[in-house]
């Protein structure tokens, strides 16, 4: 009798663990179809809002180094103490004027990267719009529970809109770096060359600061696929255990399901 009770007990805990797994098969696999928003809903909240506000931080250190190259260049305009109205223009007697042609042609290298990323930032903002482009991907898959579309469809087009979401965030950080690695070296390379003291030189190491800007305010593409990632992984938060065998307090274990919860 022992025995076919331990029989027992074990068939019972094989079941009450392929019937765990089968659970967790059809409804725990797949958190793209259980976060919220969904990540298509996400594209179409976010395609409202694409627009040069995207870019503010990168345009911000663009036009910082744009100014510091244009002050620079009428700066040396200026380089005549006797014409300058600028209390710290280089003196012709210690030497920096020797090397003014080289210095002079400084600025440009300031005002070809500002320039430079302004104009970038208005043409991504005409051709590169990731969530305009996501939602146009979907758009075969859209509304597909009302239309009565496979488990399989309706996921296919929540992981491709996850895949818009990311692309878009990846590529962002790729832009913020490629601006403030060419906006600082272009402010260092002018602050080089302006007379130490002067404000050129001020202004010049001003701007190389400004580049880091888009460092410490991340783009919205960034923040949109981090607030999704962290809706995913909420999904099973309340969870913090389970077990599907049981202490029965004598030393010896016992089928049964048990889930902990924390809110």
């Amino acid at each position: 009798m022992v025995i076919k009770i331990r029989y027992f007990n074990i068939a019972l805990i094989c079941l009450v663990m392929l019937l765990t797994k089968s659970y967790a098969k059809d409804e725990l696999t797949y958190p793209e179809l259980e976060v919220v928003p969904l990540a298509s809903e996400r594209l179409k909240m976010e395609e409202k809002k694409e627009g040069l506000a995207f870019y503010r931080e990168l345009q911000i250190s663009a036009a910082a180094t744009l100014l510091a190259g244009i002050y620079q260049i009428g700066h040396y305009e200026n380089v005549n103490t006797e014409t300058s109205s600028d209390p710290l223009a280089p003196s012709p007697d210690d030497g920096w004027d020797e090397k003014l042609a080289e210095n002079q042609a400084s600025p440009l290298v300031g005002m070809a990267v500002g320039g430079g990323w302004l104009a970038a930032t208005f043409l991504l903002n005409k051709f590169f719009t990731p969530y305009s482009d996501g939602l146009a991907a979907i758009a075969p898959y859209a509304d597909g529970e009302k239309k009565g579309m496979s488990r399989r469809q309706i996921l296919l087009r929540e992981r491709l809109a996850e895949e818009s979401i990311n692309r878009a965030s990846s590529f962002s950080t790729r832009l913020v770096w490629t601006s403030v690695i060419t906006n600082a070296a272009a402010n260092i390379y002018m602050a080089s060359h302006a007379r130490e003291g002067t404000a050129a030189a001020l202004i010049d190491a001003t701007a190389a600061i400004l580049a880091f800007t888009p460092l410490l305010f991340p783009t919205r593409w960034s923040i949109v696929a981090g607030e999704h990632q962290n809706y995913k992984k909420r999904i099973y938060a309340p969870i913090s255990s389970s077990a599907t065998l049981l202490n029965d307090g004598q030393g010896g274990l016992v089928p049964g399901i048990m889930l902990a919860f924390s809110f």
